[in-house]
């Protein structure tokens, strides 16, 4: 059996396969359908446009969810605010005290 020594930086490999691995390894991203793990850890991880099912996440902290037509969810120690247009219009507490910017209207519809 024949031996190649590989030089680093110097010698070519052709492999159309090699481009999708050396984007897995170095960039984290994976051709459609081919990412299929049973664990991943991540730190500043970016998904965009992912279908997922099945998701369970454990010691997830996040500090601030930004959500479509200027609406955020943010974090402290022992509140959670809901923010529009970055004013907190609503807050929650730990012990489950509701606070809010406007009005409160109960019996009907949200």
């Amino acid at each position: 059996m024949s031996s190649t020594t590989f030089i680093d930086g110097q010698t070519t490999i052709y492999a159309s396969w090699l481009n999708d691995v050396n984007s897995g390894i170095y960039l984290g991203t994976f051709p459609n359908g081919v990412l299929n793990p049973t664990t991943i850890n991540a730190t500043n991880a970016t998904i965009t446009n992912a279908t997922i099912t099945n998701l369970a996440i454990t010691n997830f902290t996040p500090i601030s969810i930004n959500l479509p037509n200027n609406w955020s969810i943010n974090t402290t120690s022992s509140e959670l605010y809901f923010t529009y247009n970055g004013t907190n219009v609503a807050s929650i507490d730990t012990s489950g005290n509701l606070r809010v910017l406007g009005s409160t209207i109960t019996g009907t519809t949200p």
